[in-house]
């Protein structure tokens, strides 16, 4: 009882400190550049944050458009005219059907059959460390496709099952270094994908703080930047583990790792032929020449309405016993997050606002951390975006970390010359690396909450290799990403 006493206290103090920026923020004099709009929008930005990395994520984004609804910002319609541009927003639209789409995976059971075939490949067989990385890669792999938390408990499943047929214990180091090893797959996987809601609302973030100055990014460019960090990881990862740990891997060599695989059933065929048609319709507009008819049709039917007519295929379709193979409600209820909804769409029209003339928002920027930066290139701001994100990361949820990198880090990348897509790519990658605290995100708090396999010094053990493994891909691909993002 004392303990929830102590808990509403904390939440009620956060929410009052919250609520109490984004009120009382425009009463400090204005420094810098800023105009007292630009106080204004930034207590309510600040206060959003406060918000979101301690309370909730609904409620302070409802008490925040209101209140931006009241500022000058808005020239008529009031909060009326604020909730229709979030609600009208393309990208936050496409990011609701792409939620939902990807509940699929989870529905049909579609996550699991992959990831068994590929753990119950005949060339793990006597190959431990080849086995190890079968299981990276099959969380990597469903994580991809749009399911992380699926993806960690079907995987830790299956290192229970190879440790308890290997003899292991918790005692061990191996299944405590999978245990991690499946956390570090799932936030480079859901990293890695375009239409992945973690890479879309961070780019919607730029084009805010462009003033859409760049309203688009190349998909199949993200795709093969993706794949190439999962790889460069995967080998990064593993030879620090092999090198650094050293684990027992003698009695996983006559582990049997054959899974009973049933045949795919119908709703994983379609489940599959979606998932391609996706990436398929997510690719194509990227690589087809200017001109091309499918291009133009593709181009104006956009992502989002692209996404519905699948998920329409998908629910139009039917069994031999004449019911839908998988329905809207079912794909609504298990794929959409709410919080994240609300929060991205917030974070969007905030960060918008904040950034438009009159605010003096980015001159401040500019004037403070400018003589910071003096004399540095091109290839150490990105050092410094890699690094100073990672730490951030690890400290509050990894969804407030994009909101509060890419606007603050717009104005220095269009001063230095710096390639804003690829500023911003090493930002969704790292940010993604939060894994170390239980409050740097979900994943992170299910990780501590296995209890059972691994304690807080295994996460920050092998954690810690794994994020320190992220952090230097990312540094690595940036002169990559600098001939692949043009």
């Amino acid at each position: 009882m004392e303990k929830s006493s102590a808990t509403n206290t904390k939440y009620f103090i956060n929410s009052a400190i919250a609520v109490a920026l984004m009120v009382c923020f425009r009463f400090i004099p204005p420094f810098g550049a800023m105009t007292p709009l630009g106080m204004e929008l930034l207590g309510i930005f600040l206060g959003l944050l406060y918000a979101w990395i301690t309370v909730d994520m609904i409620w302070p984004s409802i008490v925040g458009l209101v209140l931006i609804g009241f500022s000058g910002y808005v020239e008529t319609g009031g909060v009326a005219a604020v909730l229709t541009s979030v609600v009208s927003n393309p990208v936050l639209q496409m990011l609701i059907w792409l939620f939902a789409f990807s509940a699929i995976i989870e529905i049909t059971g579609l996550g699991a059959q992959l990831a068994k075939r590929l753990i119950g490949s005949k060339l793990c067989k006597g190959r431990p460390w080849l086995l190890s990385v079968f299981i990276f890669v099959a969380a990597a792999l469903v994580a991809a496709l749009g399911n992380g938390i699926a993806a960690i408990l079907l995987c830790w499943s299956f290192v229970y099952s190879i440790s308890k047929q290997a003899g292991y214990t918790k005692a061990d180091k191996w299944p405590r270094m999978m245990v991690v090893a499946v956390l570090i797959a799932v936030v480079a996987g859901v990293a890695s994908m375009p239409f992945q809601a973690g890479v879309i609302g961070p780019f919607a973030y730029l084009y805010a703080a462009s003033g859409d100055a760049i309203n688009s990014f190349n998909s199949f460019q993200y795709m093969v930047f993706g794949i190439l960090y999962l790889v460069l990881l995967t080998a990064v990862f593993f030879l620090l583990l092999r090198v650094v740990f050293r684990p027992d891997m003698s009695r996983l060599a006559t582990v049997d790792n054959q899974m009973d695989v049933e045949p795919f059933t119908t709703e994983q065929k379609v489940a599959l032929a979606a998932f391609v048609g996706l990436i398929l319709v997510v690719v194509l507009p990227s690589v087809l020449p200017a001109g091309n008819p499918l291009k133009a049709v593709l181009d104006q039917i956009g992502l989002a309405g692209l996404t519905l007519l699948l998920i329409a295929v998908v629910t139009f379709l039917r069994n031999k016993e004449g019911r839908a193979l998988v329905t809207f409600k079912q794909l609504a209820d298990a794929g959409i997050p709410w919080p994240a909804i609300f929060m991205i769409g917030t974070a969007i029209y905030t960060g918008t606002a904040l950034a438009s003339a009159g605010t003096g928002f980015t001159d401040t920027l500019l004037g403070l951390f400018s003589p910071m930066l003096a004399g540095t290139g091109a290839t150490m701001f990105c050092v410094i975006i890699v690094l100073v994100t990672l730490i951030l990361t690890n400290i509050i949820a990894n969804a407030p970390v994009t909101a509060i990198m890419i606007p603050v880090m717009y104005p220095f990348v269009a001063a230095m010359g710096v390639n804003p897509i690829l500023a911003t790519v090493l930002v969704i990658v790292v940010s993604n690396a939060g894994v170390l605290l239980p409050s740097a995100s979900p994943n992170a708090a299910i990780l501590y909450g296995n209890s059972e396999w691994v304690s807080a010094k295994d996460v920050w053990t092998f954690g810690g290799v794994g994020v320190a493994s992220i952090g230097l891909v990312a540094l690595l691909l940036i002169p990559i990403g600098g001939l692949i993002f043009v």
